[in-house]
């Protein structure tokens, strides 16, 4: 009878102890893969982060280059602008100069003509437009154009005798080249 009673406390007590050991690789095993699967998702949310970061960064540059670009369009615009109402009134700038130099009598219409004159050199001034005028200078093609050539002796090769027409630029922007006689 001793036997009996052994046995089923030997194998109660074997499955008592059998049981938690079981239940421990269970539950390290669950644990396992529920930290693979949380891993999982820390790489996958990563990744996510990453290719987020990446567009939100060349979203930026992207920005970045536009206003860039809109500030340079915004400035060439106002050039453009300025050189096209600059050139639409260089006729007036020229009939103001050639009375100029024919208001000598001093009367009230002189006057008035050297006022003219004076105000639109004011108003050129003011939108930083500059007077092309190179007699004596060397040729430049950039800023003149020649409509004569003369020959002499006396005078450097390639030099502007001559201005006929002034020219006007703003900066390096030529609005009107000068009409030139070069001397070859």
């Amino acid at each position: 009878m001793e036997n009996k009673i052994e046995t089923p406390e030997t194998e109660e007590k074997v499955e008592k102890t059998a049981a938690p050991e079981e239940k421990k690789k269970d539950k390290a095993g669950k644990l396992k893969a529920e930290l693979a699967a949380e891993k999982e998702r820390a790489d996958k949310a990563e990744a996510a982060l990453l290719e987020l970061n990446d567009k939100y960064m060349r979203l930026a540059a992207e920005y970045d280059n536009f206003r860039k670009r809109s500030a340079k369009e915004k400035e060439a615009l106002y050039g453009d602008s300025v050189a096209g109402v600059a050139a639409a009134f260089l006729p007036i700038v020229d009939c103001a100069e050639m009375a100029a130099v024919y208001a000598t009598d001093g009367g009230e219409l002189a006057k008035g003509v050297l006022m003219m004159k004076k105000q639109s050199a004011e108003i050129m001034a003011k939108l930083k437009i500059e007077v092309i005028d190179p007699t004596g200078e060397q040729f430049d093609p950039a800023y003149h154009n020649a409509i004569l050539h003369e020959e002499d002796e006396e005078s450097p090769e390639n030099t502007v005798k001559e201005t006929l027409q002034k020219g006007y630029r703003i900066g390096d922007r030529v609005i009107r080249y000068a009409l030139v006689k070069v001397v070859n």
